[in-house]
């Protein structure tokens, strides 16, 4: 979602990017490893030149950050919380409504409840910090690996 808002083609096809965010590589207990690390998805966009925003925990008004880059461009997230099985889990921030964040989450499929919203407070609670946002028109094509 990220790389067609910004426009980026072509798009990876799935393997390619199953491969360069390592999701077919075993863990070390030997299992299909269903995580996708924030240094997997940076380094992702810095192999292929891709200017990204990353708001990371520390960062000086992380928050605030993010919540200005939402209303801009989509926000991949990382969050963890009871309604993920308190697992690690990846959003995409879409945009604000009625003081609440509006988020898309992969776990749900587009003819379920996919488009979900959350308040600010419970976004800081339940934020790992991570956070990346393209905007448009800053690349134009996405360098094969």
């Amino acid at each position: 979602m990220l790389l067609q808002h910004a426009g980026i083609r072509p798009h990876p096809d799935y393997r390619r990017l199953m491969r360069a965010l390592r999701l077919h590589a075993a863990s070390p207990r030997g299992e299909l490893a269903p995580e996708v690390y924030p240094a997997d998805v940076a380094n992702f966009f810095r192999r292929r030149r891709i200017p990204v925003a990353i708001v990371r925990e520390g960062n000086t008004n992380a928050l605030r950050k993010i919540l200005a880059q939402v209303r801009r461009a989509p926000v991949m997230a990382l969050v963890r919380g009871p309604e993920w099985g308190n697992e690690d889990h990846w959003i995409v921030l879409i945009g604000e409504e009625r003081g609440m964040l509006v988020y898309l989450d992969p776990w749900y499929r587009p003819t379920q409840r996919y488009r979900r919203r959350m308040t600010n407070p419970v976004f800081a609670l339940r934020w790992r910090g991570s956070a990346f946002s393209l905007s448009r028109g800053q690349a134009q094509s996405v360098r094969r690996a």
